[in-house]
């Protein structure tokens, strides 16, 4: 199938009219949730990301410690990965797909799949608060997420 089909399928299927630009991209909202889709025509891919929110201005460390764990063989992530943009500081979900490989069904089940994870992932980034050890210990932080931090 082409990009544009696969879109088009999408769009049917979720019942609004999504179209690419000419570059490739489109976007659509879940809540509060912006999600972009763009077809990479050099490699043939379909990238679908959207920002997950910001880290928190003080002691992000257990939250990026989280994030890595679950990049790790994609176990939080269901098949995408958590990055965090240069300049802004702001963290990403993002997940590609080769086009050979996608059809219409496939797609939307994927894209379902990321907006599932974005949503665990915006509300764990929203909810964030490290926890700063009282006065006369090391000051480190305690993980809120423990060792099996979400199931997705």
């Amino acid at each position: 199938m082409e990009f544009e089909e696969i879109i088009q399928a999408l769009g049917k299927k979720i019942g609004i009219d999504l179209v690419p630009d000419d570059d490739g991209v489109c976007q659509l909202s879940v809540d509060d949730m912006h999600i972009t889709i763009q077809y990479l025509s050099e490699l043939q891919i379909v990238s679908v990301y959207a920002e997950i929110g910001e880290p928190p201005p003080e002691n992000p460390t257990s939250l990026y410690e989280a994030m890595l764990a679950a990049n790790h063989l994609f176990q939080g992530t269901s098949g995408a990965t958590i990055s965090r943009e240069p300049d802004s500081g702001k963290i990403f979900l993002c997940r590609c797909d080769p086009l050979l490989v996608l059809d219409g069904e496939s797609f939307a089940a994927g894209l379902e799949k990321f907006v599932n994870t974005l949503e665990t992932w915006h509300k764990l980034v929203a909810e964030y608060r490290p926890e700063v050890a009282g006065a006369g210990s090391s000051g480190a932080e305690s993980a809120p997420f423990g060792g099996s931090f979400m199931s997705v």
